[in-house]
């Protein structure tokens, strides 16, 4: 069973990193246009930490969500993104009185620090254009190397 299940997880990671990235890049619009503005269950509540970024971390994060999402350049742009995001956490919830994450508006910078690193280590998965670019150059290899 156990085979059967990591015989599927380069794809499984694909899934994940198209999630992350859809979900950094509606951060960097919001924070870069003002669009999708966060509503539900936040009143009153501590600004999310990516949000103090600005708009030139808008910006970062729009480019770093597509370029995840697509899978390309994946371990820099995860590397940014992750550096991004703990750049977050320290200029905004670390400050604050509460040290624990969900009360003090962290706990989103804290796992996409944590998903930055993950893809940095582990890279994009099966479906990314990352294996297709990598998948075109060892077969021009091997090509290569036939004759």
């Amino acid at each position: 069973m156990t085979e059967k299940l990591s015989s599927w997880e380069p794809q499984a990671r694909s899934i994940a990193r198209i999630i992350i990235g859809f979900l950094i890049a509606q951060h960097g619009f919001r924070n870069a246009f003002g669009m999708l503005a966060a509503r539900a269950g936040r009143r009153g509540a501590a600004p999310m930490a990516l949000d103090l970024l600005g708009r030139a971390g808008g910006y970062v994060e729009i480019a770093g969500g597509i370029l995840l999402m697509l899978g390309l350049f994946t371990v820099p742009v995860a590397m940014v993104l992750c550096l991004l995001a703990a750049t977050a956490y320290v200029v905004g919830p670390l400050t604050r009185p509460s040290i624990v994450p969900m009360r003090n508006g962290g706990e989103e910078a804290i796992v996409f620090c944590a998903a930055g690193i993950f893809f940095a280590l582990a890279g994009a998965g099966a479906w990314s254009l990352d294996a297709l670019v990598n998948s075109g150059r060892s077969a021009r290899v091997r090509a290569v190397g036939a004759t």
